[in-house]
């Protein structure tokens, strides 16, 4: 099984599904242009930083930190910003007033999803093609149930490696977990480590596809969660848009759970509690602590 991961991965935040036609995806606002010495950048804000290469691309939260022989040239429209040794700065300070964008994106997400919510209904996962079809034969993985909670816990490039070793492309009716759950968890923990366009082609594997718009409706619900993630911030606005369109099944109490927890461990604590907040008043039969509990 090919997971196409490269070496360099940037951390990026995460969102939740149910857009609108009028929801812009976050694109990136400038490259980092130059390079001297020690220059670090953390992609989307979350305190997590890897060595910087020139090319790299810039959003509004990003941090750029240069070290005591560190310069960087960055290249923001049509400006060049010039970062000095010992300094950290966030590109959003170096926009025109009028670029700097916020979280509004993420909290009509949220707010969309939770108006979306439907009655309590679990329904069968079902993807389009015969992957998701194979009996499983209950023998058990470490590799899974470790990559599992490495992901929960934040350690995804750890999870990753975990995942890469079980090849559920040829033996996927020996392992207590369904092949979705593989794709799943490898799609997310991509997400984590900042490899958006690597996650897509990751999550369109499953149904031997490639990132298209028209047939993001076959994949199931927990991989179209990760591809409106990772599609909004791979730039790729269209495709955000497919993938979050509206659907019974997304708003199933298992998913939702799914959802709220991605959201926690990919850094959205705010927004995680905001969806569980409404999952939780308007579907008050669900036993949402068990829910919550299982990653």
């Amino acid at each position: 099984m090919s997971t196409r991961h490269t070496a360099r991965t940037t951390l990026l935040l995460a969102t939740g599904l149910f857009l609108t036609a009028a929801l812009a995806a976050q694109t990136p606002v400038g490259t980092v242009h130059t390079i001297t010495g020690l220059v670090e950048i953390d992609a989307f804000g979350a305190n997590r930083f890897i060595r910087a290469q020139e090319g790299d691309r810039l959003y509004g939260d990003t941090v750029v930190r240069t070290g005591p022989d560190g310069r960087a040239t960055l290249l923001i429209g049509d400006e060049q910003h010039e970062v000095p040794p010992r300094t950290a700065v966030t590109v959003a300070s170096l926009l025109p007033e009028d670029r700097r964008a916020d979280r509004g994106f993420l909290r009509r997400l949220i707010q969309g999803i939770s108006e979306a919510i439907a009655p309590p209904r679990e329904a069968p996962v079902a993807a389009g093609t015969d992957r998701a079809s194979v009996a499983d034969q209950r023998v058990g993985s470490a590799d899974f149930d470790n990559a599992r909670a490495l992901a929960a816990d934040g350690r995804f490039d750890e999870a990753i490696d975990s995942l890469a070793r079980i090849d559920v492309d040829i033996w996927p009716w020996v392992y207590e977990f369904t092949v979705e759950e593989h794709y799943v968890y490898l799609t997310l923990a991509l997400i984590g480590t900042g490899d958006p366009q690597e996650a897509l082609y990751h999550a369109f594997d499953f149904i031997m596809a490639m990132p298209k718009p028209e047939i993001v409706g076959r994949l199931s619900p927990r991989l179209r969660f990760l591809v409106a993630i990772a599609a909004d911030r791979a730039g790729e606005p269209e495709l955000a848009l497919a993938a979050a369109e509206p659907s019974a099944e997304l708003s199933t109490p298992a998913n939702l759970a799914f959802a709220i927890r991605s959201l926690r461990v990919l850094g959205y604590a705010e927004e995680a509690a905001s969806l569980e907040a409404g999952a939780r008043a308007q579907l008050p039969g669900t036993d949402w602590d068990e829910l919550l509990a299982a990653w």
